[in-house]
């Protein structure tokens, strides 16, 4: 999902937002909205974070395991 274009009717203005990175860009130019969405790339890192609820980003069996050590939510499991 990338970015959106919408109005703000009570603000008079035209929002670009990104729904991957939860970026924004606001204008009174449509034209600038849409070019900024067209332009756009997402933050990988903070794209990753957001799409991780558990907080629980691991680098696959060693950072698994270190979670265990720290007695973290490890699978989505509190360990």
């Amino acid at each position: 999902m990338g970015p959106v274009v919408e109005w703000d009717g009570i603000r008079g203005l035209h929002m670009a937002r990104c729904g991957r990175c939860a970026e924004s860009f606001t204008t009174v130019s449509a034209a600038q909205a849409y070019d900024w969405a067209d332009a756009h790339e997402c933050d990988r890192e903070l794209a990753a974070l957001l799409a991780d609820p558990t907080g629980n980003l691991s680098d696959g069996p060693a950072g698994e395991a270190a979670g265990e050590a720290a007695g973290g939510v490890v699978g989505g499991v509190v360990a």
